[in-house]
């Protein structure tokens, strides 16, 4: 018998969270771009008709002044390590609700072949009691099965429905 899955998180709780998911992103993407622009570096040079230019990156072969170069600020490095725990958490539980789909279609065709092999079983069973001779029908002479053939094919009969009758 395979292992029971537990915590099972049910699909409208799963959307829910991919939804979570998504929203997180965007604010924190949409929250760091602005702070992204602030940390960049900025120039200051004065351009061939004496006017003072400002931008974040410098023409070539332009003496430019570095106006600024700032850290990221405090919290923005704790943002991104939660967002990628999050996006981590997020495709552990597709997988593993993925892996759970995946179980319960191989259990429930496990249980159709049970049933299948119960019902051959117990047609062959009620085939072989009470019966005096027995025709083989993988015999191609057509012979008649002796009593210790008879016998060795109830037990297995016996057997089979045992295991695939539960």
């Amino acid at each position: 018998m395979r292992g029971s899955v537990r915590g099972r998180i049910p699909v409208s709780q799963r959307q829910g969270l991919r939804g979570l998911g998504i929203a997180l992103t965007g604010v924190l993407v949409g929250g760091l771009l602005p702070i992204g622009q602030a940390m960049a570096e900025m120039f200051k040079w004065v351009d061939d008709k004496g006017n003072t230019q400002y931008s974040q990156h410098p023409p070539r072969g332009v003496k430019a002044q570095t106006l600024r170069e700032e850290a990221p600020p405090p919290g923005v490095e704790e943002a991104v390590k939660a967002l990628e725990s999050h996006k981590k958490k997020e495709v552990k539980a597709e997988k593993g609700a993925e892996k759970e789909m995946v179980e319960k279609k191989k259990k429930a065709e496990d249980k159709k072949i049970s049933e299948e092999n119960c019902n051959l079983a117990k047609d062959q069973m009620s085939r072989l009691e009470g019966v005096g001779a027995i025709r083989s029908r993988s015999e191609t002479d057509g012979s008649i099965l002796t009593p210790e053939e008879i016998e060795t094919r109830r037990k297995k009969a016996q057997a089979d429905i045992a295991k695939d009758c539960k």
